[in-house]
């Protein structure tokens, strides 16, 4: 995916988005009254990763990605399904039904929903 691949000329790269499989987080951010709601809405792990922004205030020097670390996202398939499935019993095609629990707990769409990754600045391997 364009966003998110691994530049090895950057330490990192400002951005509105970040996968929230792999993200670090500061501990503040766990007592930010818009991200324990989100936490709360959250099920499957769908949209979270939107939600970061939005509690930072929407600063464009608060979340970045980590260009000298990079993760591997595993295939997923018949035997090879992912936690989601394993473990709760979600298909993956249902995963969007988040969006009823962040929606439940009056959480504004434009926090959590699909936006375009945006880039705002980078730091260069020196």
């Amino acid at each position: 995916r364009y966003h998110d691949t691994q530049r090895k000329d950057l330490v990192l790269q400002f951005t509105n988005f970040v996968e929230n499989s792999a993200a670090l987080i500061r501990p503040s951010l766990l007592l930010n009254p818009l991200f324990k709601k989100c936490l709360k809405a959250v099920r499957s792990g769908c949209y979270l990763d939107f939600c970061f922004f939005a509690a930072v205030g929407y600063s464009k020097r608060a979340i970045a990605i980590i260009h000298a670390s990079q993760c591997y996202h595993p295939h997923r398939g018949k035997g090879r399904e992912s936690e989601l499935v394993a473990n709760m019993g979600v298909e993956w095609k249902d995963h969007w039904k988040d969006m009823e629990s962040f929606e439940a707990v009056g959480i504004p769409r434009d926090v959590y929903w699909w936006r375009n990754p945006e880039h705002f600045g980078e730091e260069k391997v020196v």
